[in-house]
């Protein structure tokens, strides 16, 4: 018997510096930072309001976490992340405008190419060897640019390409203090020209000197206090004024204790903890320079790698094969099929799994979104007997230096989930043990069970014919090994966590420390969302026959007029959408009521259903769509689809090719009770809803007015 996949709501870890938001937006919101949690719920204390203290059970933070109105931030309060906010202008990466993403991981991509060399031990921060070893990060990164992320083919002789300048050991070396100062996050390798203009006058330069020389001295063995610093930058500014005014100059006026602190501030993290401590130290509490920590928590450390799988499969569909005679299958071809792998290390459970025919960065990113998903979907529909619930944050993504995981697309995925990426150097897999590992084990517990493996090399596979033995389809093969990983792998004892299995190591291990915070709905839309472009008008945004409106919209519509968005739209969730207006995205709810668990390949099959049964119409009402989507939904081949680990994720231009052709006009009933705001702009905005019907062609004479983009109906 198939158990439904229900299971009660999981613990979240929450660090105390993260900050938890609700309501964000509204002028409801609240922001909150975690005191304690257990397995009954979480205890709250008011960010604004201190020793203001309020409780939640599991379900409804839950309940709570998937509104549209929850913030998740990481490490806000830290010290290194607030200057990375100081040093970047920007609350989070997510929120980095596109136009200075390549210059920011170009900058990411040499700093993280140096730490890999300098961990491997082949260079220093003198000049001299970062000098030698410049050209050498150059030539390997010129080398990734050339070759095709998503092509196994090398570049063709002769193959042009943009060459950009190096770095000087100087400018090198101060990205990688900007980097380690800002909590080794990207966005504090921001350029600052947004800060171009008039500052103000900055103090006599002796008193800087005085200043600079002391903050330096809190990065030394001497352990000084802050305070004691202070002391002694006071003294010598006294003294230095005692000549001046001998001398019948103005004395200079003595900095205050603030003012010094902040000239600390930039530099207590790594260099602070080096300096005081010693290097080994610091190694051990900045994993991306060291090496990696010892990993307790679920979702502390997930490690992602891909893998040609060791099997033979056959380039076909079911359909089709049972047609085919034996010499027709003969020609048919062999294919293998690539595995993208995302383990979490400290319970060895399997948190995604893509199938494509291909390693790419596409395939990359998915996987990364099924870390932070609950994938219940994927073992109902395989038959799994045990819930795949397991999921969690983004903290720290470990990687190997292949074409998929050193696309910008995948650093800046990651980065604006609020994790960090830690590159091995190439060669050392044991600095990927877990994965790498893991690899193995689908090998030889799973591979094997069927014919036409290519074995581990060609000298283990001798003679055998691995192409002619094939004998799974490539559809086929994702139920098994759905199967096999949530009913077999995740309950079977395991060497690496004391004989325990990975699934209880999870409910223990997540009833003891919790998870990771899952990024919230807003920030999810805008990582693994889709970007179109839209008209907007009097209705707002439509998009697959939704209109979707807000005040703050109309607003912005009201300044710049009618004109084109960038919109972001999230497949799985057809409720809310972002809005691109320049200065920053806007959260857009859908007009229509009940499509918050809407998800676009079902609308789109529903907008398809509609159009063939209901040609004849020009306006369906609300009862007609909603109900046409329930059977969609309800149907098991369908849902069997959706949850293929090796099914394609839709497009840009998939979206606008539906939109196209599926266009149906429809009236939901108008609620202006339901519409936030009140005087003229909630009267303009339940216009919106009740305005359709005047500017939809009659079902008389449908041929007679065009569809456009304020008059359209089935065509």
């Amino acid at each position: 018997m198939i158990t439904p996949s229900n299971p009660a709501p999981g613990r979240r870890h929450f660090h105390p510096h993260d900050r938890i938001g609700f309501h964000a937006g509204t002028p409801r919101a609240v922001y909150y930072r975690c005191i304690a949690a257990n397995e009954e719920g979480y205890t709250l204390e008011r960010v604004d309001q201190a020793n203001f203290f309020e409780t939640f059970t599991l379900a409804e933070f839950a309940r709570l976490e998937k509104s549209p109105g929850y913030r998740y931030d990481p490490k806000w309060f830290d010290i290194a992340n607030a200057d990375a906010r100081r040093v970047s202008g920007l609350d989070k990466f997510a929120c980095i405008p596109d136009r200075e993403l390549p210059i920011v991981n170009w900058r990411y991509g040499w700093c993280l190419a140096f730490l890999a060399k300098e961990v491997a031990g082949e260079t220093t921060r003198t000049e001299e060897s970062m000098t030698a070893i410049i050209p050498i990060i150059a030539a390997n990164l010129a080398a990734n640019a050339i070759r095709k992320p998503n092509s196994k083919r090398k570049p063709r002789v002769g193959t042009k390409t943009e060459v950009t300048e190096s770095p000087s050991p100087k400018t090198l070396l101060r990205w990688l203090n900007k980097l380690e100062e800002g909590g080794n996050q990207a966005s504090a390798l921001r350029k600052k020209y947004r800060n171009c203009g008039k500052h103000p006058p900055m103090r006599d330069p002796e008193i800087e000197e005085i200043l600079a020389r002391n903050a330096a001295l809190y990065a030394s063995d001497k352990n000084s206090t802050k305070s004691g610093l202070h002391l002694k930058v006071l003294e010598e500014v006294q003294t230095l004024n005692k000549a001046r005014v001998a001398a019948g100059r103005e004395p200079f006026p003595e900095p205050c204790d603030k003012t010094f602190f902040k000239r600390i501030a930039p530099t207590t993290s790594y260099a602070v903890i080096a300096g005081r401590k010693s290097f080994e130290d610091a190694q051990k509490q900045f994993w991306m320079v060291g090496g990696g920590l010892d990993v307790n928590r679920p979702g502390e450390r997930i490690e992602i790698d891909e893998w040609e799988v060791s099997l033979q499969t056959i380039l076909s569909f079911k359909a089709i094969w049972n047609k085919l005679t034996p010499e027709e299958r003969e020609l048919v071809p062999r294919v293998r099929v690539w595995l993208s792998v995302a383990i979490d290390v400290a319970t060895q459970c399997i948190l995604g799994a893509r199938i494509a025919p291909s390693a790419n960065s596409v395939s990359a990113i998915a996987t990364l979104a099924m870390v932070t998903a609950d994938k219940g979907v994927y073992a109902d529909s395989a038959g799994a007997l045990t819930p795949w619930d397991m999921h969690c944050g983004i903290e720290t993504v470990a990687t190997d230096q292949g074409s998929a995981y050193i696309a910008d697309d995948f650093r800046a995925a990651v980065c604006r989930l609020g994790g960090s990426i830690f590159n091995p150097p190439a060669g050392l897999p044991q600095m990927r043990a877990h994965v790498e590992r893991v690899l193995g084990t689908f090998h030889t517990q799973f591979v094997t069970n069927f014919t036409g493996g290519t074995r581990c090399n060609p000298v283990v596979l001798g003679s055998y014919p691995a192409e002619s033995r094939a004998s799974l389809l490539v559809e086929s093969i994702s139920q098994p090994f759905i199967r096999y990983v949530v009913d077999a792998y995740h309950n079977s004892k395991h060497d690496g966590l004391g004989g325990e299995t990975p699934r209880n190591c999870w409910i223990r291990k997540t009833k003891l420390y919790g998870t990771v915070g899952i990024p919230d709905p807003d920030t999810r839309r805008k990582v693994f969302g889709i970007r179109v472009e839209r008209a907007l008008t009097n209705k707002g945004v439509r998009f697959l026959n939704l209109y979707y409106q807000s005040l703050e919209l109309h607003a912005y519509r009201r300044k710049m007029g009618d004109c084109r968005v960038q919109i972001i739209v999230d497949p799985a969730c057809m409720g809310w959408i972002s809005v691109d207006v320049g200065a920053g995205c806007l959260t857009v709810p859908c007009i229509q009521a009940g499509f918050e668990d809407v998800d676009a390949e079902n609308w789109i099959a529903t907008l398809a259903d509609l159009r063939r049964r209901y040609a004849a119409e020009a306006k369906l009402t609300e009862d007609i769509v909603l109900k046409a989507y329930a059977f969609i939904r309800a149907q098991s081949d369908l849902a069997v689809k959706m949850a293929d680990l090796g099914s394609t994720m839709l497009s840009a231009e998939e979206l606008n090719n539906a939109e196209r052709k599926l266009l149906i006009s429809w009236a939901p009933p108008a609620d202006p009770e339901a519409l936030p705001g009140e005087g003229d702009d909630a009267d303009v905005m339940t216009g919106l809803l009740n305005n359709d019907a005047a500017e939809t062609p009659s079902a008389a004479k449908p041929e007679a007015t065009p569809p456009t983009e304020s008059n359209w109906g089935i065509e």
